[in-house]
């Protein structure tokens, strides 16, 4: 089964923000709004846990028991570390911090293993332009919007 709809960039604040969208958020958040994800990580992101976004962003929102949650791993020091950039991972429940939660699903570990082969030895830009390809367990091939 797959698990993500095909990724959208978006820009909130001018920082350029990669959501993955999770089969299951159709519950909380209109397909046929061509601004639903981006009204999302706007709100989002004016969250005081927020206010110091990374270089860019890789967000996974994902439904739980009728809650929209979001996965926010926030990218900085992209040429500064021999070992890669400098990653922080925040989960959010609707608006709020949800401390309790682990860091990410197995899924999303594998698409941000293949995110972050695909951005090796590209500069942002040239990075932000394609997003890479994903086993076809993981995504489905569909746009969020109909």
């Amino acid at each position: 089964m797959a698990e993500f709809y095909n990724p959208k960039l978006v820009y909130v604040r001018e920082i350029p923000m990669i959501a993955y969208p999770d089969e299951g958020i159709e519950k909380l958040l209109s397909r046929q709004d061509p601004d639903s994800i981006k009204n999302h990580l706007d709100r989002l992101y004016a969250n005081r846990s927020l206010k110091n976004p990374g270089v860019f962003n890789i967000d996974i929102l994902w439904e739980d028991k009728w809650y929209l949650m979001t996965d926010v791993w926030m990218y900085s020091q992209l040429g500064n570390w021999g070992s890669g950039a400098f990653v922080d991972a925040k989960t959010f429940r609707k608006y709020r911090r949800e401390p309790s939660m682990g860091v990410s699903a197995e899924h999303g570990l594998i698409m941000l293993g293949r995110e972050a082969e695909h951005r090796m030895g590209k500069t942002l830009k040239a990075y932000l332009r394609e997003r890479p390809k994903l086993p076809r367990k993981l995504i489905n091939g569909e746009d969020f919007l109909k």
